[in-house]
């Protein structure tokens, strides 16, 4: 990233299910209704979508997430792909830089967005008129401003959670888990995977999506590989303890499907723990997301060096090991000098 041709924005990681929300023109009457599309491409409605009054054509990506100070689901917008349709002609802005996508959203925030969302809160959720789902837009900063977004990032008792430091306009406050940063590439939009996007999560939240196969009476797991093609991983790779084997297995019956799994390893102990469940997903990781999982558990990069690397401005002013050696000096000889 510090050494990186085109620069990068962050935003913290929303722990949301990730959909597209796509505005399409109601049949023989004026303005448009709304659906989300799912990673497998499966349309959900979106009741109330038309209070949102989007251009039809509008397609925009984010996720649907639990607001902690609502305690309902809204939708989290983190880019755009078409603007909606002008003389039959889908106003793409694909090919436009992130930071030009950016204000394509931002205009969307004040004329849509914002509004639906000031009108939704003086009617009953679901009323007729109203969207369902309060849409909100998710804040970026430039990377080298990423102690900004640390602020807004805190945890406790295990969990991890996105709060603004300042309070947004309006009645409706961000609020919701959180389990990291996204580093955005200022950049054409990407779809399917996006190797110049990076992620970074915090050690307690790294975990791996894989199938889960009944063999033997045993719960095995695999992760993908070659198209359709999956790897088996071995016990010794991947297993459960007894308690959270019978965790999955309840979650299973429940859903009575094939299942993908998220699992993450906890590095202090060496076990593997279950997280829960990804109905939103088809398909498990690739091995190289599985052998990624591991390589960032290994490298332990805390929230602390990430700002640090961050702030750098170029591989040459980033002095993390030098100064993290004289830290660790100068802790030695300060209780050397307490013992004399």
């Amino acid at each position: 990233i510090q050494s990186a041709a085109s620069s990068y924005f962050v935003t913290e990681k929303t722990d949301g299910v990730r959909q597209l929300l796509v505005s399409v023109k109601k049949d023989g009457q004026e303005g448009s209704e709304c659906f989300l599309v799912d990673r497998s491409f499966v349309v959900h409605n979106f009741p109330g979508g038309e209070a949102l009054g989007l251009p039809h054509g509008s397609v925009v990506d984010g996720e649907v997430v639990m607001n902690l100070t609502l305690r309902r689901a809204v939708f989290m917008v983190f880019d755009i792909l078409c603007v909606g349709i002008v003389d039959t002609k889908a106003n793409l802005v694909t090919s436009l830089k992130f930071s030009k996508r950016l204000a394509y959203l931002a205009d969307f925030e004040k004329r849509f967005f914002e509004p639906a969302r000031n009108a939704a809160l003086t009617t009953q959720p679901g009323a007729a008129g109203c969207a369902s789902i309060p849409v909100l837009l998710k804040k970026f900063f430039q990377r080298h401003r990423i102690d900004r977004l640390f602020k807004c990032l805190q945890s406790h008792s295990g969990h991890h959670e996105y709060i603004p430091d300042k309070p947004q306009p309006g009645p409706i406050q961000v609020r919701h888990l959180t389990d990291g940063v996204i580093f955005q590439p200022d950049a054409a939009y990407v779809t399917g995977t996006d190797k110049a996007l990076l992620k970074w999560k915090f050690l307690d939240t790294v975990t791996v999506d894989l199938r889960v196969h009944m063999m033997d009476g045993q719960v095995v797991f695999s992760c993908g590989h070659n198209g359709a093609e999956e790897i088996m991983l071995s016990k010794e790779q991947t297993s459960l303890g007894w308690h959270d084997t019978r965790r999955l297995l309840a979650d299973m019956n429940a859903i009575m499907t094939v299942a993908i799994a998220e699992v993450g390893l906890d590095p202090a102990t060496g076990s593997w723990f279950y997280k829960g469940l990804r109905p939103d997903k088809d398909r498990p990781n690739h091995l190289n997301t599985y052998l990624q999982t591991l390589v960032e558990l290994a490298e332990n990069i805390t929230a602390e060096e990430l700002e640090y690397r961050m702030i750098a401005e170029s591989p040459a002013m980033d002095k993390w090991d030098e100064h993290c050696a004289k830290a660790r000096r100068s802790i030695v000889e300060h209780i050397r000098t307490r013992q004399r």
